[in-house]
Protein backbone atom coordinates (compact mmCIF):
# COMPACT_ATOMS: atom_id res chain seq x y z
CA UNK A 1 0.00 0.00 0.00
CA UNK A 2 2.84 2.36 0.57
CA UNK A 3 3.49 2.81 -3.67
CA UNK A 4 -0.38 3.25 -4.19
CA UNK A 5 -1.06 7.15 -5.81
CA UNK A 6 -4.54 8.18 -6.52
CA UNK A 7 -4.90 11.09 -8.79
CA UNK A 8 -7.95 12.90 -9.18
CA UNK A 9 -7.74 15.13 -12.09
CA UNK A 10 -11.09 16.07 -13.56
CA UNK A 11 -14.14 17.38 -12.38
CA UNK A 12 -16.19 14.45 -12.47
CA UNK A 13 -13.25 13.30 -9.79
CA UNK A 14 -13.39 16.08 -7.21
CA UNK A 15 -17.22 16.39 -7.22
CA UNK A 16 -16.99 12.81 -6.31
CA UNK A 17 -14.56 13.06 -3.45
CA UNK A 18 -16.70 16.57 -2.72
CA UNK A 19 -19.95 14.24 -2.65
CA UNK A 20 -18.88 11.19 -1.11
CA UNK A 21 -17.33 13.86 1.75
CA UNK A 22 -21.06 15.81 2.08
CA UNK A 23 -22.88 12.04 2.81
CA UNK A 24 -20.41 11.29 5.52
CA UNK A 25 -21.26 14.72 7.36
CA UNK A 26 -25.03 13.91 7.04
CA UNK A 27 -24.87 10.41 8.08
CA UNK A 28 -22.38 11.90 10.83
CA UNK A 29 -24.72 14.76 11.57
CA UNK A 30 -27.74 12.29 11.98
CA UNK A 31 -25.78 10.50 14.52
CA UNK A 32 -24.25 13.00 16.45
CA UNK A 33 -27.72 15.02 16.91
CA UNK A 34 -30.63 13.00 16.10
CA UNK A 35 -33.19 16.12 16.49
CA UNK A 36 -31.03 17.58 12.89
CA UNK A 37 -32.61 14.25 11.08
CA UNK A 38 -34.39 16.21 9.15
CA UNK A 39 -31.87 18.35 7.43
CA UNK A 40 -29.66 15.71 7.41
CA UNK A 41 -31.63 13.16 5.65
CA UNK A 42 -32.89 15.70 3.11
CA UNK A 43 -29.44 16.62 2.20
CA UNK A 44 -28.64 13.02 1.71
CA UNK A 45 -31.59 12.76 -0.42
CA UNK A 46 -30.09 15.64 -2.43
CA UNK A 47 -26.72 14.97 -2.20
CA UNK A 48 -27.51 11.31 -3.44
CA UNK A 49 -29.50 12.45 -6.57
CA UNK A 50 -26.86 15.00 -7.27
CA UNK A 51 -24.76 12.48 -6.99
CA UNK A 52 -26.76 10.63 -10.30
CA UNK A 53 -25.11 12.96 -12.88
CA UNK A 54 -22.44 13.96 -11.02
CA UNK A 55 -20.25 10.93 -10.29
CA UNK A 56 -19.96 8.46 -12.82
CA UNK A 57 -24.10 7.16 -12.34
CA UNK A 58 -23.89 7.97 -8.90
CA UNK A 59 -21.43 4.89 -8.58
CA UNK A 60 -23.19 2.64 -10.82
CA UNK A 61 -26.31 3.72 -9.46
CA UNK A 62 -25.54 1.33 -6.39
CA UNK A 63 -24.49 4.64 -4.84
CA UNK A 64 -27.11 6.58 -5.80
CA UNK A 65 -29.60 3.65 -4.54
CA UNK A 66 -28.11 3.04 -1.57
CA UNK A 67 -28.18 6.86 -0.49
CA UNK A 68 -31.65 7.27 -1.90
CA UNK A 69 -32.75 4.28 0.85
CA UNK A 70 -30.29 5.65 3.78
CA UNK A 71 -31.80 9.13 2.83
CA UNK A 72 -35.24 7.85 3.48
CA UNK A 73 -34.25 5.26 6.19
CA UNK A 74 -32.74 8.33 7.99
CA UNK A 75 -36.35 10.77 7.32
CA UNK A 76 -38.52 7.85 8.52
CA UNK A 77 -36.38 7.47 11.83
CA UNK A 78 -38.22 7.96 15.24
CA UNK A 79 -36.34 7.77 18.49
CA UNK A 80 -38.07 5.62 20.90
CA UNK A 81 -40.49 7.67 23.66
CA UNK A 82 -38.82 8.18 26.90
CA UNK A 83 -41.35 6.61 29.65
CA UNK A 84 -42.44 9.03 32.10
CA UNK A 85 -41.84 8.63 35.85
CA UNK A 86 -44.89 9.35 37.07
CA UNK A 87 -46.85 6.46 34.53
CA UNK A 88 -46.97 2.96 34.84
CA UNK A 89 -45.59 0.51 32.39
Amino acid sequence: MGDVLITISTISGVSTLFLGILMLLSGAICLAKPQARLPAGISAMVIALVALPAANFGGFIIGTLLGIVGAGLTLAWTGVPLPTAGREA
